[in-house]
């Protein structure tokens, strides 16, 4: 039996422009789940240790929006960076960070 803390953070996001927003989170051996607007985006599960880099992309309109993520800490003690990549690239932001 596996027994591992998890957390989960909640939030809001604002949106300066309308657009396809990527959302990004690398290689992890934990278990993740962003969801945007109450709608799940991502749910990366590691198959045989891993779970790969994941990236998608959420249409989004200009204003806030809220956001949930939910990990495990198996390995790591602290939530994973997700980063936010706007409308036409850089400048990428880590979901949670000051400006």
């Amino acid at each position: 039996l596996n027994v591992w803390e998890t957390g989960q953070a909640d939030g809001k996001i604002v949106v300066p422009t309308s657009g396809d927003y990527g959302f990004q989170i690398n290689q992890t051996s934990e278990f993740i789940a962003l969801s945007v607007d109450g709608k799940e985006v991502i749910h990366q599960r590691p198959n045989n240790g891993v779970a790969p880099q994941c990236r998608v992309q959420k249409y989004l309109t200009a204003g806030t929006h809220s956001v949930s993520l939910a990990t495990t800490f198996q390995n790591l003690k602290n939530f994973p960076d997700v980063l936010v990549i706007p409308p036409g690239g850089a400048p990428e932001k880590v979901l949670g960070s000051r400006p």
